[in-house]
């Protein structure tokens, strides 16, 4: 009979099978190695059984194992080749592909799993943005996501209209996915600790989506131009944007009842698609 996996959410377990393989934390990778069982198990409890999951950036795989022991199967993005290595050792049932993440079509790969699908991460935190987007832009394509991120991020990413630090970010998640907490991660779940604290978000896509998948990037790219100097007017954004005249952009404002003091992060989320789908009539005038 084969022996277990080495549990390495036991933190003893975690660092002497680093050791073993000569896995140290890479901080050019952002990497700090979850290690806490209780935050695992809230992770892992959050994805349905009948469903195919793609990790991304699993390390030496503390959620991999846990995963690939209750889902159908388990796909995980790793760009460490040590790391790699570990994963063998760790969760030998799922399919590692030694990449980075970042060099990957990710709706293609989507594509290439068997549906349905969920998508996990403990995101590095220098990667937490990019990854948020490429991920946030998921919302047709996979059943869920649970997503581990600094908590400053996770904050921001769920503030709602008129908080000073919303941002375009906030706008873009919020409008395609139903966001809520699963839980906070403090330091002492990593090896090493981290010197901040962490959050996990639930992420399912709104059945009532009104940007179109072909719209998404446009309207990402949109709202960052509207975003660009939050402290301003967005009517000074928009207007310096390079899609519309001010004249235009007033028409659109009278149509809307903007006042013209507003500023971006005290509009609705509602109020984005609409000031969106009147750029888009505009332009296609």
């Amino acid at each position: 009979m084969d022996s277990l996996p080495p549990d390495i959410t036991n933190p003893n377990i975690l660092k002497k099978t680093l050791i073993s393989h000569g896995l140290e934390a890479k901080k050019k990778l952002g990497q700090n190695f979850l290690c806490s069982s209780s935050i695992v198990h809230q992770i892992v409890d959050q994805i349905p059984s009948n469903v195919h999951v793609l990790e991304i950036g699993p390390g030496p795989g503390a959620l991999t194992s846990k995963l690939s022991l209750k889902v159908i199967s388990t796909t995980a993005v790793e760009l460490d080749p040590v790391a790699v290595s570990v994963l063998k050792e760790t969760a030998p049932m799922a399919t590692v592909i030694h990449d980075d993440v970042l060099n990957i079509h990710l709706i293609e790969l989507i594509h290439s799993l068997s549906k349905p699908i969920w998508v996990v991460s403990n995101m590095p935190y220098n990667l937490s943005g990019v990854l948020l987007e490429r991920i946030g832009s998921l919302f047709m394509h996979i059943d869920g996501t649970v997503l581990m991120m600094q908590k400053e991020v996770g904050i921001r990413i769920k503030n709602l209209p008129g908080v000073a630090n919303r941002g375009w970010l906030s706008v873009f998640l919020q409008v395609n996915w139903d966001i809520s907490k699963v839980c906070s991660v403090p330091p002492s779940s990593f090896y090493p600790p981290p010197k901040i604290d962490s959050i996990v978000l639930k992420f399912i896509p709104k059945k009532d989506r009104r940007i179109a998948c072909e719209n998404s990037k446009n309207f990402s790219t949109f709202l960052k131009k509207a975003f660009a100097q939050p402290r301003k007017k967005l009517l000074n954004n928009l207007i310096n944007s390079g899609y519309l005249n001010k004249s235009l952009w007033m028409d659109i404002y009278t149509s809307l009842s903007f006042n013209e003091s507003v500023r971006a992060h005290e509009i609705s989320n509602d109020e984005w698609i609409l000031l969106f789908e009147y750029l888009r009539e505009m332009m296609n005038r």
